[in-house]
């Protein structure tokens, strides 16, 4: 075997799939590679969490850290992928806009997958293996990047479209901000069950 046999990379090149004029197949293929990555790291973000809450009472306080900071560090590199978009030509973007035809990556099943698990699984946060202020302070921070990310999308929004209306039947700016607030409504009921 060979190591693009080993992690399918026809495969996965072959996702790329732009769906716009051919005059701004590159963009588009720029703007598609950076919301793969995202999913990629989604799904990684996913399996640790649960395998997270599948050990939580038999493994180590060490263990519990190096994988919560394993889904911080996803986070972060969702964050800077996304700044990868400033390099997006503007004009073209809005060229090819119309070709999501309404979808937007805040619809991504594993994102809404990611909501669930983090912000309403309560079993977790009312776990006593957990209560130790590290692990809370580790879990403060991936509600810190999440919220982070999400910022990074209205920086784009502001970018791009300005305060128009948003992909996927959003209001854009104001949608983004509304998101932000929720979860850090959420968050701070979390902390109250962790403290």
């Amino acid at each position: 075997m060979i190591y693009d046999d080993y992690i399918a990379l026809q495969k996965l090149l072959d996702c790329n799939n732009p769906q716009a004029d051919p005059k701004y197949a590159l963009e588009e293929s720029f703007f598609i590679r950076i919301h793969h990555i995202h999913e990629i790291n989604f799904a990684q973000i996913l399996e640790d969490l649960q395998s997270f809450d599948a050990k939580v009472i038999t493994s180590s306080l060490k263990d519990k850290k190096d994988q919560l900071y394993r889904i911080l560090a996803c986070w972060k590199l969702n964050i800077n992928t996304l700044k990868l978009l400033e390099f997006l030509d503007k004009e073209d973007f809005l060229s090819f806009r119309p070709s999501l035809t309404g979808i937007s990556g805040m619809q991504s099943s594993q994102y809404l997958l990611w909501i669930e698990a983090f912000y309403k699984t309560v079993d977790r946060y009312s776990n006593q293996s957990i209560h130790h202020s590290s692990i809370t302070s580790i879990l403060q921070s991936i509600h810190t990047s999440h919220s982070d990310w999400l910022a990074a999308h209205e920086e784009v929004i502001l970018h791009f479209i300005q305060n128009d209306h948003g992909t996927g039947d959003t209001e854009g700016l104001r949608y983004m901000q509304e998101q932000r607030n929720h979860y850090d409504t959420l968050w701070n009921e979390i902390l109250t069950t962790l403290n």
